[in-house]
Formats: C-alpha cells, sequence, structure tokens
C-alpha cells in the first residue's frame, strides 16, 4: 500500500460505444447514491435506517467541436428527439497517463445538452457542449494501465465563440452581437421492476428552450417593424412564425463548422436597454424568441477519433 501512489486530476477519457469521446474539457458524476427509509421506535428515541431505491448520479461533462462521431451521433440524436442509449467508460489516469480507474456505464441516456453561447465580444472565447447523461448501470473498477493518450483530433482549435453568423425570417440581424447559451432538455422516468434491483430509464418529455440574443441599438428603427407586426398588429400565427439558424464560423469566417437550425420561432420579449448617465457599454436591444424544433449539424467533428 505505502508504494501506491495517488494521481491528479487532470489526466481522463471517455469512450462511448468503444470510440473515443474526443475533445473532453472536464467530467464528474456516476455517483452511488441510494434513499433512506427512517423507522421511528417506540420504545425507544432513535430511529432505524436502511436503503431503499438506488440511484446513480447523472453524469456531467464539457466536450468540444472536435468530438469523435459517436458522441456527435449521440447529442444530434437529442436534438432530432430520437433518444438512443448508449454504453461507455470514463478513465482516470496518472501523470503518465496510465489508467487507474474506469467507471464502466450502460444503457446511459442524455437528459440535456447545453450549446454554448455566442459572443463577439467575448474575451476568452473557448467553447464547449455541456452534456447531462444518466445511466441504468455503473460500475466503479480497478484501471488496467493502459496509456489514455493519441486519440485527440485537432479540429477543437477552429471553433471560436466569436465567430458566427445569425439569421432570422427577413430579420436585421447582421449587428447581432451575442446569443444566450441554448439548453436543451430531456425529463427521464425510472421503471421501478420488483424482480430487478437497478431502474430502467424512459424519455417522457423534451423541453426546446428559447433563444435570447442581442442586437445594435443602431438597428432599432429596422427591427421594430417586424416586432410592432408581431405584438401590435396580431400578426402572430402558424404562418407568421420564422425560420432562422445559427451558423458557426473557422477562423477565417468563411468555412461552416456547423449549424443549428431553429424553426417555428416567435417573438416572446423586446427589451430596450437601461439608460445610464455617462454610460460607456455599447446600447443594445435583447431579444427572446420561442423554438419549436432545433436541428443540430456539425460539419467539422473529429471522425477519426
Amino acid at each position: 500500500m505505502a508504494n501506491t501512489r495517488t494521481y491528479s486530476q487532470g489526466r481522463f477519457a471517455l469512450d462511448i460505444n468503444g470510440a473515443n469521446a474526443g475533445y473532453l474539457q472536464d467530467f464528474e458524476g456516476f455517483n452511488h447514491m441510494a434513499d433512506v427509509v427512517k423507522h421511528g421506535l417506540g420504545p425507544d428515541n432513535f430511529e432505524v435506517k436502511h436503503i431503499g431505491n438506488i440511484d446513480y448520479s447523472p453524469a456531467k461533462f464539457s466536450i468540444g467541436m472536435g468530438m469523435g462521431n459517436e458522441m456527435y451521433q449521440w447529442i444530434r440524436s437529442a436534438f432530432e428527439k430520437d433518444f438512443v442509449t448508449k454504453s461507455g467508460t470514463f478513465t482516470a489516469a496518472d501523470f503518465n497517463y496510465k489508467a487507474q480507474h474506469a467507471i464502466d456505464f450502460q444503457d446511459a441516456l442524455i437528459s440535456s445538452v447545453t450549446i454554448p453561447p455566442c459572443d463577439a465580444r467575448a474575451k476568452d472565447p473557448k467553447s464547449y457542449f455541456k452534456v447531462e447523461c444518466k445511466a441504468e448501470r455503473v460500475r466503479h473498477l480497478k484501471g488496467n494501465g493502459a496509456d489514455i493518450r493519441g486519440k485527440l483530433g485537432p479540429k477543437q482549435k477552429a471553433w471560436s465563440s466569436s465567430n458566427f453568423e445569425f439569421t432570422m425570417g427577413d430579420l436585421p440581424l447582421t449587428r447581432c452581437s451575442k446569443i444566450d447559451a441554448i439548453e436543451l432538455k430531456c425529463t427521464l422516468a425510472r421503471d421501478q421492476v420488483g424482480l430487478m434491483r437497478e431502474p430502467t430509464l424512459h424519455p417522457t418529455s423534451v423541453t426546446v428552450p428559447n433563444i435570447t440574443f442581442e442586437i445594435s441599438a443602431a438597428d432599432a428603427d429596422a427591427f421594430y417593424p417586424y416586432v410592432k407586426s408581431w405584438f401590435e398588429d396580431g400578426k402572430c400565427e402558424a404562418t407568421d412564425e420564422m425560420q432562422g439558424q445559427i451558423r458557426w464560423l473557422d477562423n477565417t469566417m468563411q468555412k461552416t463548422l456547423g449549424t443549428l437550425q431553429l424553426q417555428n420561432c416567435g417573438f416572446v420579449k423586446y427589451e430596450m436597454p437601461q439608460s445610464k448617465a455617462n454610460g460607456e457599454a455599447i446600447k443594445s436591444i435583447k431579444v427572446e424568441m420561442y423554438v419549436e424544433v432545433m436541428k443540430l449539424k456539425l460539419d467539422y467533428v473529429d471522425s477519426s477519433t
């Protein structure tokens, strides 16, 4: 035991269905949990306790556009509302990248995907998808000592949160400066069966979020007629809804890295900025819109990982 050395938390890898997940930034979760059952006792003043149903905490991780194709297809299927289960292994390694600990998980479902914000003014424009998933079965195992290096592709360097193009119907958006983070959520239900200690998981509902973005106040005169038509003139039926797209660009601003299609969109809020004496911030207008359907397409994943 004295010869067994501890190791730092900074070296790890994730495999999905046997394929490397790719450019992983962080990972946590898949911890053992259980409900506590309490029994009050008449003859004494303490409670007897034991565990009831067991569970595993969700895994949460951040991954870049330079992800492996297996991971991309899993995330894309969530946006298509075609939820599929995946199995895999998270491996923690020592300083020499030798596997020390492994977490095997089976039949995991994605419960949320967060697309990072687009911000033209970002000082640190690194971008990562945030993914949360739950698994039906989790096992913690001793690492096999294998080297986890040599599986990362180079394509993550091309993605910057400050390089994007946003279109929505005929709205004047050439001076859109920011789009807030977008989180797609799926509610999962546990099916407890008497003969099985571990429940199965099933998707029950999907929440497609609104999108919130900022435009230059200089475009207010050109933008407001669309707002007036929607809110004041009552032109807000299904036939008046707009179709849009967020397009992520490389550093040359010419090549498309990926797109998020936004279908059947309508205004929710049109918010003028606060006016402040001697304020130095660029004046911008915040707009919120609902979205019925989102579809993700990445053109620049590391399919070789």
